[in-house]
């Protein structure tokens, strides 16, 4: 199932074409397929960034990256070399390199918050910097086909994940939720059962 037949069978389940509640269906399959991905326990794939340093700031901002959720490894690019940076806590970055102002090539990196890294000592040149992490995997709301490896492997969980949450929007009845909830678990049953060690998900994500 791709993202156009995906929300034909949302808004024909529930009856309601209405302008604002079509603007909700991106929203709505994208919720899902979180949800999916945690209550499945899928893996997330690996991807990559190419960010850049300021001269004389010692952060990172990571709210462009898109589906970033944790880092793997950052790396420095110095003329025609990647230079791997350490991760450290703050306190060590702080402790090593005490005064923000002495600015030199990057060594260290923390994890501060959901949307920044600091570095270490203060970038003294604008870098490219490679980030590679992991992210969820792209939406089908967004692929340029519509398609998704949930869609294709098991729109079950996908339809009802999305419906449950249209029904909230819509304020459905809790036995039509309760119906929903129901046959969502039945699709991530499915999926577990797949996912299990003898399983093989390599046409879900690149191992390595």
């Amino acid at each position: 199932m791709n993202y156009a037949a995906l929300t034909v069978a949302i808004y024909t389940f529930v009856q309601n074409t209405e302008v604002s509640f079509l603007a909700q269906i991106p929203n709505f399959v994208r919720m899902a397929e979180r949800r999916i991905c945690l209550d499945a326990e899928l893996p997330l794939t690996r991807s990559t960034a190419v960010l850049s340093t300021a001269v004389g700031v010692g952060t990172l901002s990571l709210t462009a990256v898109a589906g970033y959720q944790s880092v793997e490894s950052v790396a420095v690019q110095v003329s025609t070399t990647y230079r791997y940076l350490d991760n450290k806590t703050e306190e060590f970055l702080r402790s090593a390199f005490p005064d923000p102002t002495v600015v030199a090539t990057p060594r260290l990196y923390s994890v501060d918050t959901e949307t920044e890294l600091t570095l270490a000592p203060t970038p003294d040149a604008e870098y490219p910097v490679q980030l590679r992490y992991w992210a969820y995997p792209e939406s089908m709301v967004d692929t340029l086909d519509g398609t998704s490896w949930l869609g294709a492997n098991f729109d079950q969980a996908l339809l009802y994940g999305a419906l449950r949450d249209a029904g909230v929007y819509l304020k459905e009845e809790a036995d039509v939720l309760a119906m929903y909830e129901g046959k969502y678990a039945e699709g991530i049953a499915q999926i577990k059962q797949f996912a299990s060690p003898r399983a093989v998900l390599d046409t879900y994500r690149t191992r390595g």
